[in-house]
C-alpha cells in the first residue's frame, strides 16, 4: 500500500462558476505536473487530483499552465462537464455556495484524495 503524508491541503469548488481550485501545496506535493486528471469515486465519496504526463482523450484531464506552475497561485480549472458530473454524483453541491474539501496526499502515486465528508460550505457574499 502506498504511504500518504499528512500535509494539510484543500480543494475549492465553486459550483455556480464551474470552477475547481487546486492549491499550490497540492500541486507541488504531486510533482508540479503539467497536467492533472480529476477523478470522482461515488462509492467512497471522494474526489481525486492525479498528476499525469499528458492529456488523455475522453477524460477529465486539464493542462496546468507553466506560469501557474512557476508561481504561488492556485490552479483554476473551469469545466462545466466536470461540474455536471460532480453535482449529479453529489447533489449536496449547490450553486448558492462555494465549497472547500480537505485531503491527503499520496506522493508515491502522484495523487491527492479529497473526501466529501470534509466538505465545508462557504456562502457567496
Amino acid at each position: 500500500m502506498s504511504e500518504s503524508i499528512n500535509i494539510r491541503t484543500t480543494l475549492g469548488i465553486d459550483v455556480s462558476r464551474n470552477v475547481i481550485r487546486i492549491n499550490r501545496t497540492t500541486l507541488r506535493s504531486i510533482g508540479n505536473p503539467a497536467y492533472v486528471q480529476l477523478l470522482v469515486n461515488p462509492g467512497s465519496r471522494a474526489i481525486a487530483v492525479r498528476a499525469v504526463d499528458r492529456a488523455e482523450d475522453d477524460d477529465q484531464t486539464f493542462r496546468i499552465p507553466r506560469k501557474i506552475r512557476d508561481s504561488d497561485l492556485p490552479a483554476t480549472i473551469t469545466s462545466q462537464a466536470f461540474m455536471n458530473l460532480l453535482t449529479a454524483t453529489f447533489p449536496e453541491l449547490r450553486p448558492e455556495h462555494s465549497f472547500q474539501l480537505s485531503g491527503i496526499i499520496v506522493p508515491t502515486e502522484r495523487i491527492t484524495l479529497f473526501s466529501m465528508d470534509t466538505m465545508t460550505a462557504v456562502p457567496h457574499g
